[in-house]
């Protein structure tokens, strides 16, 4: 991945650290729900903006300024989130191969698992779910996943591997 996105995900591990630190000296503050809440969005928010930024930086090398726009509304632009199906539907429209080959590199693993939960906590807290069932642990093991699926994308985008 680029030294950008990689720097991006050393900053978000660092401050998920941090809120492990806080949350386990503080298991009981009522603050606990909030902030595993909190991470889980980040988290979630980071994973999305990279997979989209890494579509975006490839399909709009070398395009006119009419291009360049056009997918950004389309990827950076759209709502999708960063689960596995919704990176699918992406890489199918833009090459069925690339999709072949992310399905098969994650089909043995809990990547999908992972980071589908945590796109399903992020939606439960942004629909007003009250009840937290995941901890700032989880929070972190399925980032890393997350992390995981955006080496694969990235692999698959630019090394056709």
């Amino acid at each position: 991945m680029s030294g950008e996105h990689e720097e991006t995900i050393t900053n978000i591990l660092e401050e998920l650290s941090e809120l492990k630190k806080w949350i386990n000296k503080n298991h009981t503050n009522s603050n606990v729900r909030y902030l595993v809440s909190y991470a889980t969005v980040r988290a979630c928010s980071v994973i999305e903006t990279i997979f989209k930024q890494i579509l975006f930086d490839y399909l709009s090398q070398d395009a006119n300024d009419e291009a360049q726009h056009y997918l950004e509304r389309m990827i950076i632009g759209s709502s999708a989130n960063p689960a596995t199906g919704q990176v699918g539907k992406f890489l199918q429209e833009i090459n069925p191969a690339w999709n072949a080959a992310f399905k098969a590199q994650i089909a043995s693993t809990h990547i999908a698992a992972d980071v589908n939960a945590l796109v399903d906590f992020r939606n439960d807290f942004a629909h007003g779910k009250r009840t937290l069932t995941h901890t700032i642990e989880t929070v972190i093991n399925y980032f890393k996943s997350g992390v995981n699926m955006l080496e694969i994308l990235y692999n698959i985008v630019y090394n056709n591997t």
